[in-house]
């Protein structure tokens, strides 16, 4: 099935369609129209080029369409945490199945900053060392599960 027959029937995602997004990614039958700028703060690869060579040569609603490899509720998850890393909103220790689900997704699409944040958030629960878990209790963290 191609783009242009997929494009047309897809479902917005409930909280990533921003109308004045600028790049609309598609994860099965599920799009999220997001803010390419954001993207591109994080990473090279969704980056629109004058060729298409990252993007499809289709569009929606004059965005280009990025056709993803991944399960809707993990690219989700992925966006949630940088519109809240960008708006400060971003507190205390992912939980561990978020952690699972991003950090492939951090590898794969190259966004460097992302995954040492999720190293960090690792070692909450996987302390290097007994003077790390003295220093996580002193300062009050807290497993948010």
């Amino acid at each position: 099935m191609s783009l242009s027959t997929v494009h047309t029937s897809f479902t917005k995602d409930a909280y990533f369609r921003s109308p004045d997004g600028s790049i609309l990614l598609l994860c099965g039958n599920t799009g999220f129209r997001v803010h390419a700028g954001l993207l591109a703060q994080h990473t090279s690869v969704f980056t629109v080029t004058t060729t298409g060579h990252n993007a499809s040569t289709e569009d929606f609603d004059g965005c280009p369409i990025f056709g993803l490899n991944a399960a809707a509720r993990d690219i989700r998850e992925l966006l949630t945490l940088l519109y809240k890393r960008r708006f400060g909103q971003f507190k205390g220790a992912l939980p561990l199945t978020v952690i699972a689900r991003v950090l492939p997704l951090a590898v794969s699409y190259r966004l460097h900053a992302v995954w040492e944040e999720l190293i960090e958030h690792l070692q909450f629960y996987f302390p290097r060392g007994l003077e790390d878990l003295r220093l996580q209790r002193l300062q009050g963290y807290e497993d948010e599960e």
